[in-house]
């Protein structure tokens, strides 16, 4: 099986509304147009099966870039298929190529699977918080 993956075009937005939707339960508005944000797609046969966001963060106080990822998911008829694990070393690839200092993520405790994956390659949990409050 042949995987590519590419930056994200218009004509995308179907499919990935699709699996933000199956995998997350969120609607998909539309594309970001700022430059420190780019959003991939996975394609098999020509087919968009796996998605993701990459933000570049610049860290003021270490001068340092950093890659935060969000939203890696893939078509659920997809799944098992190392299309995750594959747009993940596609990740760690452009940040290495970009001089960034660490990817980072998070994950809900749901997504089992996921955490496999991303253990597997490299990523380790950290004993962090993450707060939130709700503005709307």
């Amino acid at each position: 099986m042949n995987i590519n993956i590419r930056l994200m075009e218009e004509n995308d937005f179907s499919r990935v509304q699709k699996m933000i939707d199956e995998n997350f339960g969120e609607r998909y508005v539309g594309s970001n147009k700022e430059s420190y944000i780019t959003e991939y797609v996975a394609e098999v046969d020509g087919i968009v099966c796996g998605y993701f966001v990459f933000t570049r963060v610049h860290n003021m106080v270490g001068n340092f870039d950093y890659y935060l990822i969000d939203y890696v998911c893939t078509d659920v008829s997809y799944h098992g298929r190392g299309i995750a694990t594959n747009m993940m070393e596609f990740a760690i690839s452009v940040a290495k190529e970009k001089g960034a200092k660490y990817i980072q993520l998070t994950s809900s405790d749901k997504r089992v699977i996921a955490h496999h994956i991303y253990e597997k390659l490299g990523y380790e949990k950290r004993d962090t918080n993450v707060f939130r409050r709700e503005l709307v």
